[in-house]
């Protein structure tokens, strides 16, 4: 019997040093912004862009282009998915009190009625697991690993992009499908803050570009139109300008 009981404390220990070593891992990326390109069949590529309370503003981020050559061939934009999230939290004294969750949406206009909060241990506890997996700036992960983004974020039952459950429509991430074109796809940054039991949602005014060899973050409202639609604007006005001057003559 105190075979079994010393065999099983051992075992304890084990998982508690499991546990405490991937607590470690994430707060050495608490606060970060977290970019994920992946596809649930062969990999998912994770990349650490730095503290998001000091992400620079129309600039681009020092992370690797989204290389082709390095997925299965055959493999196109179309069959790949981005997302971005963090997590941090704050211990005030003994306790942990203070919790702040980072996600995307490819919408600009989410309120707290989109934020699941009952979700929001899941989303921790789903950041843990990822950040015990990632080593330095750049790791590629198998989607197979228990600690997975796909096996964590996207849990079965509920939405794709949801990231555990927290974002109730699945809106948190996009299809990179657009950069075949030489596109780029947009998703919104979003801070929850979770005070003591109260949860708070904050549009961080940023939005997150990412083209095929760059990530940008900037302001929803500094997006610059595209050369083209102002040439045809243009052109429109003119082809109605000589309409005019024909009916007029």
């Amino acid at each position: 019997m105190k075979k079994v009981l010393r065999i099983a404390a051992l075992t304890g220990l084990v998982v508690a040093s499991g546990v405490a070593q991937a607590q470690a891992a994430a707060v050495d990326y608490y606060d970060n912004l977290i970019r994920v390109v992946y596809n649930t069949d062969q990999k998912e590529i994770v990349s650490n862009l730095g503290a998001i309370n000091t992400l620079p503003m129309d600039t681009q981020l020092g992370v690797g282009q989204i290389d082709l050559a390095g997925w299965n061939a055959g493999t196109t934009y179309a069959d790949l998915t981005v997302g971005y999230f963090g997590f941090k939290a704050t211990k005030t004294g003994i306790f942990t009190t203070d919790y702040d969750y980072y996600m995307t949406s490819s919408r600009n206009d989410l309120t707290l009625a989109d934020i699941n909060t009952s979700y929001t241990a899941s989303f921790a506890t789903a950041f843990t697991s990822v950040a015990s997996l990632m080593n330095g700036a750049v790791t590629e992960i198998d989607p197979a690993d228990s600690n997975s983004y796909t096996n964590v974020y996207n849990v079965s039952g509920l939405n794709f992009g949801g990231y555990a459950g927290l974002l109730r429509d699945g809106s948190g991430e996009a299809n990179l499908a657009d950069l075949a074109t030489g596109g780029v796809t947009e998703l919104f940054l979003y801070h929850i803050d979770k005070t003591s039991g109260v949860v708070s949602l904050e549009n961080l005014d940023t939005m997150i570009i990412t083209g095929a060899d760059y990530t940008e973050t900037t302001a929803p409202s500094a997006v610059p139109v595209p050369g083209a639609v102002w040439l045809l604007g243009a052109g429109l006005m003119s082809i109605a300008g000589l309409k005019r001057k024909n009916e007029n003559a």
